[in-house]
């Protein structure tokens, strides 16, 4: 059974917020890496509660298609 879809989050890395996906299986042949990450430009000592950050990666995340969030 295949895991359900999850709301995107956003990821704390090297001070920032960032949204990580995965490549779909369909891509992976195009794609070399298994995963994509994208930063959201906003510092976590900006928005500690990642708020800001959450409306970013809402904007970000494709609502149709087959990129998944990590």
């Amino acid at each position: 059974m295949a895991r359900p879809r999850q709301q995107p989050q956003p990821v704390k890395k090297d001070g920032f917020w960032y949204f990580v996906q995965l490549v779909p299986p369909e891509y992976a042949s195009v794609e070399p890496w298994r995963r994509i990450v994208n930063s959201t430009k906003i510092w976590i000592t900006d928005d500690p509660r990642g708020v800001t950050a959450q409306a970013i990666v809402d904007r970000m995340y494709p609502t149709s298609g087959s990129w998944l969030p990590y």
